[in-house]
């Protein structure tokens, strides 16, 4: 965004010169330059952030993350095992990237601690899980930001579920199961349906 309203101020400068240096030779010639600084400025950081989120693994630009986060389905969460933050039924965006679901963070808030960047998910009668949270989505990363919001892999936690119908219904997972499912790959299908083909 900052970028784009760079540009449009340095074609303004752009248009300003032009204007002016038939009036005025140097400040016409200035106003150009600045135009020219402005623009190619703008340009140059877009291509190494490009080259930045690459080299990270980034696949998606700012822009582009926020249509995906937009056009998500937003399903409502239950629990019979879990408190979901505020109340069941509340409705959260559920993405799929790169073949994995990713949840928002915020139902399972009675279950998670903050210190720093760490998230320390704790549930009853499992291990605790501790993750990092990254910037922003990378390709196998297990919880990252965007936008004053956490995302979470599901196949991080010790959490079954499944999904139809236009609701996400989380469960404790046993030990085996949460091993299991640790190792799938999303397939369009849910944990429990997957699992019981195991």
């Amino acid at each position: 965004m900052i970028f784009t309203i760079q540009r449009l101020f340095g074609f303004l400068l752009l248009l300003a010169g032009v204007v002016f240096l038939f009036a005025h030779l140097g400040i016409g010639a200035g106003l150009l330059v600045a135009g020219f600084l402005m623009i190619s400025l703008a340009e140059i950081v877009e291509v190494l952030r490009s080259m930045h989120r690459r080299q990270l693994g980034t696949v998606y630009t700012e822009d582009q993350f926020s249509i995906v986060v937009s056009s998500s389905p937003k399903p409502r969460v239950f629990s019979q095992d879990l408190q979901i933050n505020p109340i069941d039924g509340e409705r959260y965006p559920l993405l799929t990237l790169d073949g994995e679901l990713y949840l928002r963070a915020k139902p399972l808030l009675n279950y998670m601690e903050q210190e720093d960047k760490i998230y320390r998910f704790s549930f009853p009668e499992v291990e605790p899980v501790a993750l990092i949270c990254e910037s922003f989505y990378t390709r196998d990363c297990r919880l990252f930001g965007f936008h004053d919001q956490v995302f979470v892999k599901l196949n991080a936690l010790p959490l079954a579920w499944e999904w139809k119908n236009g609701e996400l219904t989380l469960s404790l997972a046993r030990e085996s199961d949460a091993l299991k499912q640790a190792s799938k790959v999303w397939t369009g299908q849910s944990s429990s349906d997957s699992l019981e083909k195991d």
